[in-house]
């Protein structure tokens, strides 16, 4: 398997014009309204409409190119293998570098991470909304974890002198749970 995954294309139109412009308003790593106002008004305008028509076609035409895969006959000989040694370092990158959090259901939560008084809307965030995602990205880590990780022995421990079949289950759901909160919450896999 050869995966070549280059850099995001760089969009500079309207809103990147402005905040060019104006660096110097900006403080804690956000600029002043002012600023997304100016790049709105200009991007309407017919200058900052040819310039965002540009700026569209250059990330079209960098898009096409940016991604190239080739897939060996042996790669989806044990895929779930194959697949886990790129899934994992990449969970473990997500959670030390994420920005936010997606609402994870109550069903998939921990009893400790279900707020006694639940929101009024639904996917609202409540007072655990950011460690039940935490919770859910170390529920997917130790998953993959099992399969190709440092943990990738873990049955060798219910085989000692008895084999135990009862800790052997509970670990092994642990790991089915961790896989199943990896497909349910793949789109909210993002930075």
């Amino acid at each position: 398997m050869k995966v070549l995954i280059k850099k995001y294309c760089n969009y500079y139109a309207s809103y990147q014009l402005m905040q060019s412009i104006f660096f110097w308003t900006k403080k804690n790593g956000e600029f002043p309204d002012w600023v997304d106002i100016l790049g709105e008004k200009f991007s309407d305008s017919l200058v900052g409409n040819w310039l965002n028509n540009i700026a569209q076609k250059n990330v079209d035409r960098c898009e096409e190119k940016r991604v190239k895969v080739t897939i060996d006959d042996y790669d989806t000989w044990s895929m779930d293998h194959t697949l886990s040694y790129i899934i994992l370092p990449m969970l473990k990158q997500l959670k030390e570098n994420k920005h936010g959090a997606p609402f994870v259901e109550f069903e998939d939560r921990p009893s400790h991470l279900i707020p006694i008084k639940k929101p009024d809307q639904p996917y609202d965030v409540d007072e655990f909304h950011f460690e039940a995602w935490d919770w859910v990205m170390d529920e997917m880590i130790f998953a993959f974890d099992s399969k190709v990780g440092e943990n990738k022995d873990w049955e060798d421990q219910f085989y000692l002198d008895v084999f135990d079949r009862d800790g052997y289950k509970v670990y092994h759901s642990r790991i089915d749970n961790g896989f199943k909160l990896f497909g349910k919450y793949y789109n909210s896999l993002w930075n």
